[in-house]
């Protein structure tokens, strides 16, 4: 969605999701406070194991927010500045965006379904994002080099593919914690 936020120029969506972000860092402080407060119940080692997953689990949903946020912050500034990117260079964003955006759908789907057949599909995916994001910004540099890019332009593309990649990281830390046997 949020790339899609990117591409659309929607100033009013981009606003809606960074006031969303104010909401999530409320929720992380709330569940934690919770799972914390369960931790302190006398748990066996399994369920302390599953809480503390649980809490990392919502500190890298918060940290996916971040990332969301400095999207749509890298939005604006292409807006405002009216910033123009090749073709080539926004199927690459489409591209590693479509990606990313499977790989949160399922870390979010395999914690809740506690299956570990969406962890092993995101730990194989990430490493695809990762693989695509040194690709992506070898191939910029050289749209750069050849005067096919503007820098600011480069700025904000090195930027929206390295938070893209981060989204792929922490989604590959939550597919860590469905591996713990939720």
């Amino acid at each position: 969605m949020l790339c899609r936020l990117f591409f659309q120029k929607d100033k009013e969506q981009i606003k809606d999701v960074m006031e969303k972000e104010d909401v999530i860092d409320s929720l992380e402080t709330a569940i934690n406070t919770y799972l914390s407060k369960v931790a302190q119940q006398g748990l066996t080692d399994h369920d302390s194991a599953i809480v503390t997953g649980l809490i990392q689990a919502t500190h890298d949903f918060e940290r996916v927010s971040d990332h969301s946020t400095n999207i749509c912050e890298l939005a604006q500034t292409s807006m405002d500045e009216n910033l123009y990117f090749s073709s080539l260079a926004l199927e690459e964003l489409r591209t590693m965006a479509a990606l990313t955006s499977d790989i949160l759908y399922s870390a979010i789907e395999g914690l809740k379904k506690s299956d570990i057949m969406y962890a092993k599909r995101i730990l194989a995916q990430e490493n695809a994002i990762d693989d695509m994001e040194k690709i992506l910004r070898k191939s910029h540099i050289t749209r750069l080099s050849d005067g096919k890019c503007i820098p600011a332009s480069g700025i904000v593309f090195l930027d929206m593919i390295g938070n893209l990649e981060r989204v792929g990281d922490h989604a590959n830390n939550i597919a860590r914690v469905i591996q713990q046997d939720l």
